[in-house]
């Protein structure tokens, strides 16, 4: 019997984009499927071409693909997805998570911490290792077999990206969604993901409080059992 598209597709609605956590049949983000023989060709419309979980949707795919009776070797390939393309997966999205499609920052906050465990890493003192004690938390709990992220609240004085090996710029699909940084399974957001390390920061109080609400409400964090804050040191702004 010839393989054919619906059964492709129908197998492939078990694959989930890993930072969305949805199907990317739901999603729309199969662009193109090519049968030659027991030959099945996938393309993947990615969010961004350089997507560090490139590889688990390679083995994703192949995986749910062979379960179709006759297939015997599996191609993916990719592409990456239009600006208008990511605003509808981010409205598909948004729509689909469970919550209000305009809820206020201080319902999503509530709704991340009802499922996920928030754990803030703090010390009045500056130099004394909470970011590298958050950076091996999160690496202990990751081996442990849990879903952990990582924000770095240190909005002047960050070091996450470095420690993690990853000094890349989070994807952002619109304005109220922005796809975290990964590294190493584990996704994170800093101010040092979106300035330069030499670039100083000159930001007051709201200012500060704002970028954090973004990362706790606008980030794509997705399903994780824990939410790790580096803190700054002291008891200011960012801490309250």
């Amino acid at each position: 019997m010839a393989i054919t598209r619906d059964q492709v597709l129908e197998v492939l609605k078990e694959v989930n984009d890993p930072e969305l956590h949805r199907s990317v049949v739901e999603l729309d983000m199969v662009k193109d499927i090519q049968i030659e023989g027991e030959h099945v060709t996938v393309t993947i419309n990615l969010t961004v071409m350089g997507c560090p979980l490139k590889s688990k949707f390679e083995r994703d795919v192949e995986a749910a693909v062979k379960k179709v009776p006759g297939v015997a070797k599996v191609t993916t390939l990719f592409g990456a997805m239009t600006p208008e393309e990511k605003a509808a997966v981010a409205a598909k999205v948004r729509g689909g998570d469970g919550g209000a499609p305009h809820a206020s920052s201080a319902q999503k906050t509530m709704e991340l911490a009802a499922k996920t465990t928030i754990l803030g890493i703090a010390s009045g003192k500056g130099g004394v290792g909470k970011s590298t004690s958050t950076v091996n938390l999160a690496m202990a709990l990751k081996k442990l077999g849990y879903s952990v992220g990582i924000i770095d609240a240190d909005i002047y004085g960050f070091s996450i990206p470095r420690m993690m090996g990853n000094m890349s710029r989070p994807e952002q699909l619109d304005d109220q969604m922005i796809l975290p940084v990964w590294a190493h399974g584990i996704p994170f957001i800093s101010a040092g993901s979106l300035v330069a390390e030499d670039q100083a920061i000159i930001w007051r109080g709201p200012m500060l409080g704002k970028m954090i609400e973004n990362f706790l409400t606008n980030v794509q964090w997705g399903k994780l059992d824990y939410l790790l804050i580096d803190l700054p040191p002291g008891t200011g702004d960012v801490a309250l």
